[in-house]
């Protein structure tokens, strides 16, 4: 898994460690470890099988959005309208075990859903919308238990979800310098004094 900036580019060593001040002074700041548990489980995962890697990195960036997006979207349906119909649902003197699947489905419907949050987080940030998208056809597989195709197109879903990984944090903790464009095919390979995407 490869870190967020390129270490062979003149500034790259400079903008690693700038990084790595600006997460710990947001973590600090906001006092939330919920992100560090995250990444170490992208991290972790990113050890097993590329199966492995590729859930990790589908949820893992689903729980991300969920923890550091929450305020880019409103959720598509009047909550008022779902609390009035949870209230009715548990008045309901139906079967019990349908009322407490109905109350979670109602519950998933007032919360802003991770896509949501990303595309507009990225249209915000004038991110390229492909990168949602891609991680959107690595997450959905994996999040119902199906395989990511373990050739090019599999591998390209797994370095554009790491790179929007990275990007969305770097917005975040206010880094605004280049990151690792690894959505681009050659990017291992690439010039490092060549723009990277950015």
């Amino acid at each position: 898994m490869p870190g967020p900036v390129d270490l062979r580019a003149p500034e790259g060593v400079q903008g690693f460690w700038d990084i790595v001040e600006r997460f710990f002074t947001y973590t600090e700041r906001t006092n939330d470890e919920r992100l560090l548990d995250e990444l170490e489980g992208i991290r972790r995962g990113s050890h097993g099988s590329f199966q492995t890697a590729c859930l990790t990195l589908g949820i893992g960036i689903e729980s991300i959005a969920k923890i550091l997006l929450k305020g880019e979207a409103r959720p598509g349906v009047n909550s008022k309208a779902v609390r009035e119909l949870k209230a009715y649902i548990d008045k309901w003197p139906g079967d019990p075990l349908l009322k407490k699947r109905v109350s979670g489905l109602l519950s998933l419907l007032s919360e802003v859903n991770a896509t949501a949050l990303m595309y507009a987080w990225a249209a915000r940030t004038e991110t390229r919308r492909q990168l949602v998208e891609s991680w959107k056809k690595l997450r959905n597989p994996k999040a119902h238990g199906k395989s990511v195709n373990e050739e090019q197109a599999g591998y390209d879903l797994y370095y554009s979800a790491l790179e929007l990984l990275y990007r969305v944090v770097a917005s975040v903790i206010g880094y605004d310098a280049p990151i690792l464009a690894t959505s681009r095919r050659g990017w291992i390979d690439s010039d490092p004094g060549k723009e990277n995407g950015d």
